[in-house]
């Protein structure tokens, strides 16, 4: 969902063309904005709050974040281990536990052996105790 100036919106359809054509409705995507301004934005302070906890834990347990503190509810997170060995243990904790952790793992281009992904804090983070959840990231993504 794009709101502004009229110089913004123009823009905004420019590169919704770019990235995918003109789609003939946007009703799917209105109805879920819709959604997200009813349901998450007024929780956003409080997955900023958990973020920046969070954050500052899973640094003591070893797990890098970035930025430091995190300025919204999403960070980098890196760790000491290529990408695809991450990646196989995200994947992993998929199978046998039935959970979603992060997103895939990429490489890191600045530092030759570790690897990152960003992480977002929201509804589905806030059904764990801020303990529960470093816990288990640092448990799955340390191996």
């Amino acid at each position: 969902m794009v709101g502004g100036p009229g110089a913004v919106i123009a823009d905004g359809r420019r590169w919704g063309r770019c990235h995918g054509g003109t789609v003939w409705t946007r009703l799917t995507y209105a109805v879920s904005a819709l959604r997200g301004l009813r349901a998450e934005l007024p929780r956003m302070d409080e997955y900023y709050e958990r973020a920046v906890v969070m954050a500052e834990l899973l640094a003591a347990k070893g797990i890098r974040t970035f930025p430091e503190p995190p300025h919204c509810n999403a960070f980098r997170m890196v760790v000491e281990a290529p990408g695809d060995v991450v990646t196989e243990r995200v994947v992993g904790a998929m199978e046998r536990e039935r959970l979603a952790v992060s997103p895939l793992w990429q490489d890191s281009a600045d530092v030759p052996g570790w690897a990152w992904t960003e992480f977002t804090v929201g509804a589905a983070t806030m059904e764990w105790t801020i303990d529960e959840a470093v816990d288990l990231l640092a448990r799955i993504l340390l191996g």
